[in-house]
């Protein structure tokens, strides 16, 4: 696992430009720093030594005939079977790297190689052969967007790094917010791709891979869905669906603890690690490292680690609980905030626990993806409940008319972020399900960023076209209309909140750690399954009006899940509720952190960023404090203020 950072075009004075990128990113690759370049074209690397730490994996590395370079960031789980094959057909290899495999079937198949690719990635290679296919640089993204890519293209050149840190530190690179972005990430906690905070720089899509020759871009999209498979699922009988899942988790599990170092997890306490842990532990020789993280008195309510230290006793992990506190959050919240890529209001809790495991490990596997895979978010009940409401003409007309009641103009007058201006919106969602999707985790509506913004920066925003993540989830050619609702959620949620909150900051604030994280759930081949299997193996429990607490049992959630890994976990696990991976955020901020909540969110501090109206920023303050709003209403003006101090305006 690596950082990567480029140059093409006309780089003739660019040289130190590379070296400037790579120490941004030296957390990415402690073990390993190099960078080349010709009169056109710069790559460079800083390596996480994972597969054949030795020299033979320096990077950026090239093929034989040294026309051909690459710069990698990433995992190839079947890298050991294509290197085989490519073996027994006569290719050399000079290392035991992933890289050097990857590198040889893109000699061979072109921009095609990409098809061969089962893992985690960002890459680029710069080709230099003679020929019409040749002569270009080609960056690209794993199909779910696990590895992060981010790249400016200006008039006479295309710079790209595995970090907004990275690509910063080129001196080229502007550090103007877009207030296009600003306003979706006070929407939705995060910034859909490929939108970034900054003006005129862009994440390149999960499963595209972008060509720049003589000076022009073109972007390709290399990988989809695959809904096929369902009308095959449906004539098996539940029990023959159980044994396909569980062969394909003990194969993808078994595939993704390939390794030279050591290889631990996190254990949240929830059935998605757990389920992993175990499949883990049957394969390997010595006990899994486990952690976990847990809170004093005041995060009673959320803390799994009594039943994550029972899951690691049953198991036989070696198992580390961590206790966090308010005060060694709020002596950490800066380094946190260096750590994220880009200003979201998740990633803390994913920054504690791989601070936590970073001394003892580098590689740790997560049980990211469970709950998209199999229903285990509490809006796919929500989401089901709606559409059952929607399939009756009685239904359709109630919740029409609570859309437009909801719609008038009286409502916008409400303060933004106040539980009944959030519950107004969610009732305004009502009038299509991605409305109703979109609604489910908002912060602010569209009027409450009006709200929040300065005139001048609301005006600005109303000449622009309007965001297009709503447009981005309805059905399209290549991807028609989804087989089920619950279907429809899961792939909306992985476009969405996975892309673009847990992959990115995960991401970010485990490489800063120098960690590796890996989601074996977002296996392009189990992904593809899970999606496609029949509804009633992933929700039962109906409740047409309320979406209340229910233990997995009782719920029908993720009974497939474990169903399959059934002898491998606690006989109860099933009798547990969901509670997720979620930290003691609003005490905090009325205890320990509520100094460096009013010195962010202070009218001075506020009026001199000049992105919102001191006085609504102090009405949310107040507000907050009040239990008027939720604790992500000043959360998350606060990390855009820290970020905004941590990397917009520091010099790398």
């Amino acid at each position: 696992m690596c950082g990567i950072c480029g140059i093409a075009g006309q780089i003739s004075s660019q040289p130190d430009q590379i070296k400037n990128m790579l120490t941004a990113m030296q957390h990415r690759g402690p073990d390993d720093q190099g960078a080349w370049h010709n009169p056109t074209t710069a790559l460079g690397a800083v390596r996480l030594a994972i597969i054949d730490p030795s020299a033979a994996g320096h990077q950026p590395m090239s093929n034989s005939a040294g026309n051909i370079w690459i710069a990698y960031n990433g995992e190839m789980y079947n890298f050991r079977e294509e290197q085989d094959k490519l073996a027994q057909a006569g290719h050399q290899f000079q290392s035991n790297s992933d890289t050097e495999v990857v590198l040889k079937l893109y000699e061979i198949y072109g921009n095609d190689f990409l098809q061969r690719l089962r893992g985690i990635f960002a890459l680029a290679i710069y080709d230099q052969r003679p020929g019409p296919n040749y002569q270009q640089l080609l960056l690209a993204r794993d199909p779910l967007g696990i590895k992060p890519l981010l790249y400016h293209s200006g008039e006479q050149s295309l710079v790209f790094a595995s970090e907004m840190k990275g690509l910063l530190a080129h001196t080229g690179i502007p550090r103007t917010i877009n207030l296009r972005a600003l306003a979706e990430l006070l929407n939705y906690g995060s910034i859909p791709q490929p939108t970034t905070f900054l003006q005129g720089v862009h994440m390149l899509l999960p499963a595209h891979y972008l060509t720049y020759r003589d000076g022009k871009m073109a972007l390709h999209k290399y990988w989809e869905f695959d809904r096929t498979l369902g009308a095959d699922l449906e004539k098996l009988l539940y029990p023959e669906l159980v044994s396909l899942l569980r062969n394909n988790l003990e194969a993808v599990v078994k595939s993704q603890l390939v390794s030279d170092v050591p290889v631990g997890a996190f254990l949240s306490g929830g059935v998605d690690s757990a389920a992993l842990v175990a499949l883990m532990a049957k394969v390997s020789p010595q006990p899994i490292k486990t952690f976990s993280i847990g809170f004093t008195e005041e995060g009673r309510n959320i803390d799994e680690t009594a039943r994550a230290e029972q899951i690691a006793q049953y198991i036989g992990t070696d198992h580390t609980r961590i206790q966090i506190t308010g005060v060694e959050v709020r002596e950490q919240l800066r380094q946190f905030v260096r750590a994220l890529d880009q200003p979201s209001v998740d990633g803390l809790n994913s920054y504690l626990v791989a601070k936590a495991a970073s001394p003892y490990l580098k590689v740790a596997i997560s049980g990211l993806g469970g709950d998209e895979l199999f229903a285990g978010y509490p809006w796919f009940n929500r989401l089901v409940n709606f559409a059952t409401w929607q399939k009756s003409l009685l239904g359709q007309i109630v919740l029409t008319v609570i859309a437009r009641l909801a719609s008038w103009p009286i409502f916008d007058r409400f303060p933004p972020g106040q539980k009944f201006s959030r519950a107004i919106n969610k009732l305004r969602g009502f009038s299509n399900i991605t409305n109703k999707f979109l609604s489910e985790n908002q912060i602010f509506s569209k009027i409450g960023v009006d709200q929040l913004l300065t005139p001048t920066n609301k005006d600005w925003l109303r000449q622009q076209p309007p965001g297009q993540l709503a447009n981005s989830l309805l059905p399209t050619k290549e991807q028609p209309n989804a087989t089920s609702v619950i279907q429809q959620t899961s792939l909306m949620t992985l476009q969405t909140y996975t892309q673009n909150q847990l992959l990115r900051d995960m991401d970010a604030v485990s490489m800063y750690q120098s960690l590796e994280v890996r989601v074996p759930y977002l296996d392009t081949q189990l992904l593809n399954l899970a999606i496609n299997l029949p509804d009633y193996t992933k929700l039962g429990y109906r409740n047409f009006f309320f979406s209340r607490p229910a233990t997995y049992r009782s719920s029908g959630n993720k009974r497939i899940l474990i169903d399959a890994v059934r002898d491998l976990l606690p006989p109860d696990i099933d009798q547990q509720t969901k509670l997720g991976f979620s930290l003691p955020l609003e005490y905090w901020l009325k205890t320990d952190l509520q100094p460096i909540m009013n010195e962010l969110l202070s009218p001075e501090i506020v009026a001199k960023r000049g992105l919102f109206r001191p006085q609504v920023i102090q009405n949310l303050r107040t507000d907050f404090m009040n239990n008027r709003v939720s604790w992500t209403a000043v959360w998350l003006p606060m990390i855009i203020e820290l970020w905004c101090q941590e990397i917009l305006d520091t010099t790398n």
